[in-house]
Order: structure tokens, then sequence, then C-alpha cells
């Protein structure tokens, strides 16, 4: 019985992801919510959206609960609130339906990813980089693996550099020096991933969410930006690296082990952004598109038609196992967006308006904001996505759009590195037995503070230039 429901589960998924793609593709969505009411395939893939959350919730575990009552709460909130609830609630489901067929849609690049032994490979070679250039070659190629597995680069390079300490002679001293910098490498090179890489759930909240951001521009800011802040990094941590030794025997960088997934992230946004070019809909949604397309070519031409068989299980296995990441990402965008609508103007008005801040300054506070209710334990999707609403329209406030959308996408990334409630601090935490305070807060705390600081002064003197 639970396989079939796991299976029906997977197919409502499917469902979603083309009833989403058919509807932002054609111009259907933005039509209906603009007229106040989903047109009929919208209603399709939220009834398959809702199938899916429904179908799991006996399997749920008390955190994914705990998310799900504070959206049953806002929602309340909203329906005595809001002056038209139904239409509030329809529009922040609809952002639900969007994360959560974009997550499970990256799920199988993920699958063909950590099937390819061009993965493993070069993963092995990167962890196995001697201690001089080790920093840098675990940070860089973390943040270019992130762009294909996202959160499953945290699992796969966490294993290999464990095993990695494990066959390593030396200190016990040492060794854990040498743990901590090597996990600290993976989880900053994860978090800055976020800061320029157009796949990923941040960069889709704060481009779907902010009016006018150019995500061009965005990804030039935010590689800008994420080499300054890996740079700072190293440079706080010189002296842990000298007490940091080898690993065992080192073997040589290779620069064209990282051209396949240099090669496949041109191509994937190309496509992408050739969607964004010729249909209303934005360049993620291309992503949504695309993703699944080039991952079956991927899988097939590793493991031929095993492969086939591998996306059928994603589809009815895999994909329903990922229950507790699904609901609480969906519950999270739906939350965030109602909270954004139930703030009231006067309020927005009196903090960013013309009597408020100064305009200049937006950016970089949003991109605090992100990161000090990270570190209080707040996803940072719902901060992002209420920031996201509250700011929609930029230029109501003579705010730059696209530097308010690389503050949220950057906040974000800066709150993966730091917070000790998201997925990748508590998984290391969990790793090494430290705790994922332990590794988000008090071993980055010194590298939060002076990456936020230089960041936000960047932000401004972006701002500046740009004539904010």
């Amino acid at each position: 019985m639970t396989e079939r429901i796991d299976a029906a589960s997977g197919l409502a998924l499917v469902i979603a992801w083309f009833a989403l793609l058919v509807t932002t593709l054609s111009g259907e969505a933005t039509q209906a919510l603009a007229a106040g009411a989903p047109s009929p395939l919208m209603l399709i893939g939220m009834a398959a959206a809702l199938f899916y959350l429904v179908a799991q919730a006996t399997r749920y575990s008390r955190f994914v609960w705990s998310h799900l009552t504070f959206g049953a709460v806002v929602t309340i909130i909203a329906v005595f609130v809001l002056a038209s609830p139904l239409v509030a609630v329809a529009e922040a489901f609809w952002r639900s339906v969007f994360i959560m067929v974009l997550f499970s849609a990256l799920g199988v690049l993920r699958v063909a990813a950590q099937t390819s032994p061009m993965v493993h490979e070069t993963g092995a070679m990167l962890v196995r980089q001697p201690p001089g250039r080790r920093y840098f070659a675990l940070l860089g190629g973390t943040t270019l693996f992130a762009a294909i597995l996202n959160f499953g680069v945290v699992a796969l390079f966490g294993g290999m550099i464990r095993d990695a300490i494990k066959a390593a002679p030396g200190d016990a001293a040492v060794a854990k020096a040498r743990e901590r910098r090597m996990m600290l490498a993976m989880l900053r090179g994860f978090s800055l991933t976020m800061f320029w890489c157009p796949l990923t759930v941040a960069f889709a909240i704060a481009t779907t969410g902010v009016s006018g951001a150019q995500w061009p521009l965005m990804v030039l800011i935010g590689t800008v930006l994420a080499v300054m802040t890996a740079i700072a990094g190293w440079v706080l941590d010189s002296g842990a690296s000298r007490r940091a030794a080898g690993t065992g025997d080192a073997v040589p960088f290779s620069f064209a082990a990282l051209l396949p997934l240099v090669v496949l992230l041109v191509l994937l946004s190309s496509a992408a952004a050739l969607v964004e070019r010729f249909t209303p809909g934005q360049l993620i949604h291309g992503v949504i598109l695309f993703v699944p397309l080039i991952g079956l070519v991927w899988v097939v031409r590793d493991t031929g038609t095993a492969g086939l068989a591998l996306l059928r299980s994603y589809i009815v296995e895999q994909a329903p196992q990922q229950r507790q990441e699904i609901s609480v990402l969906g519950n999270a965008a739906y939350a965030g967006t109602l909270i954004g609508m139930l703030l009231p103007q006067v309020f927005i008005d009196a903090l960013i308006g013309p009597q408020g801040l100064p305009p200049v300054f937006v950016p970089a506070l949003f991109m605090l904001l992100v990161v000090l209710f990270g570190l209080i334990g707040a996803n940072p999707l719902i901060t992002v996505a209420v920031l996201a609403s509250v700011m929609a329209d930029p230029s109501r406030y003579g705010v730059d759009p696209t530097l308010v959308a690389s503050a949220l996408a950057i906040g974000w990334g800066m709150a993966i590195a730091s917070s000790p409630a998201t997925a990748a601090t508590m998984y290391i935490g969990r790793l090494t037995g430290y705790g994922s305070f332990t590794v988000g807060t008090r071993w980055n705390a010194g590298y939060a503070a002076v990456a936020v600081l230089l960041i936000g002064t960047m932000l401004t003197l972006l701002g500046l230039w740009r004539g904010v």
C-alpha cells in the first residue's frame, strides 16, 4: 500500500510540473492571478501538489509538522485580516507549487550526477589536494558541484572528507584541525553558490519575487562578491592552514576535470535563457523545463537503458522520500508570501519610504536581516520570501531591484554558512560530532561578521555607483 501511495505521490509531482510549465510559459498563470482566479490547469497543479503533501503526511517528522502548523496559523490570520483571502491563499500556494516542482526537478540532475563516475573522481581529486591549495580547491569545487547537486554536494564531499581524514596518519589534534578546515571550506563553498548560481532556490525566489531584477547582472555581482568573500575567509583561516597537514598522498589538480561541469552549467543556463527570451516565463522556468531533460540524457549516457529505471525509481521512490524537504520548502514559500501580504504598507513605508532608510542602504539591510533571522533559527526561504513580497516593486522606493534581489540571495548564502538551523550545518554537525551551533555559529562567527560587513559595504557602493 505504501509503495502505491509513493508512486501516486511521485506522479502527482509530474502533473504539477506539467501544469506549472504550461500555464507559466503560455502566460496563463500571470493573467489568471492578475484576474484574481486560478485557471483550471493551475487548479489541477495545485491539487496534485496538495495530494503529494496529504499522501505523505503520515510520515512527517515533528519538525515538519511544526512548520506546517506555523503555515496554518498564518493562513488563519490571513483569512480574517486580508480583504481577498482566497486570492491571497491561491497566489501563495501557487508559489509553494513552484518551489516544490523546482526542488523535485533539480533532483533529476542530482540522480544523474551522483551516478556519474566523473563526479566521484573529480570530487576525490579535490579532497586529496595538498594543504597549500586544498582550501580553495574544496571551496571552489564545492560551489561548482553545488550548482548541480545542491545539498547533495554536502553529503558527497562530507563523506569523502571523513574517509580522507581517517586514512591519513598523524596526531589526533592535527586531524581535528584538518577536518575543521576542510569542512568549513566545503560549507562556505556550498553557501557561496547562492551568491551567483541562477539554478538555486535562492535565485528563484529573489528573481521571481522582485520585479525588475536582472539575473545576468546578479550573476556578475554575486560572482565578484563570492570571490571576495572566499579570499576573506582564506585570510581569516590562514593560521589554521599551518596546523592542517596533508591527508595522505596528494594528487595533481586538474582544471580539465571540472570542465564538463562548467559546460553543463553554460548549456543549461543558455537553454533556460532562451525560454525567458521567447516565452512569458522567466529563467528559472527554463531551468525547471530543461533540468529533467538534461538529467535524462546524462544518466542514459552513463548507464545506458538502466538509466531509465533510475529515473523511474526517482519519480516513484526517491521523490516521495524527499517529503521532509519538499514539505518544509513548500510551506516556507507559502507562509513567507502570505506574511509579506499581511505586513501593513504603512510599516514598510516608515522603514524604507521617503522618511525612512535611504534607498542606498536597503540592499545591505535586507542581506543583514536574512542572516540575523537565520541565526535565531528562521528558515532563509521564509525571510527571503517575506522581504521579496515587501519589496516586490523596488522602483516605488527608489531602490535598485537587481541589488535587492542579489542581497536576498547573498543573505541566504550567508545564513547557510552561519545559522545553526540550516540543513548543511546540521548535517556537518552530525557528521563530525560537534553539533550545528559549533559548526555554523562558533566556527564561522568571525568569517560571517567580516563577510557581512564586506558585502554590505560593497552593495552600498554599488548602489551609489548605479545612481540609487
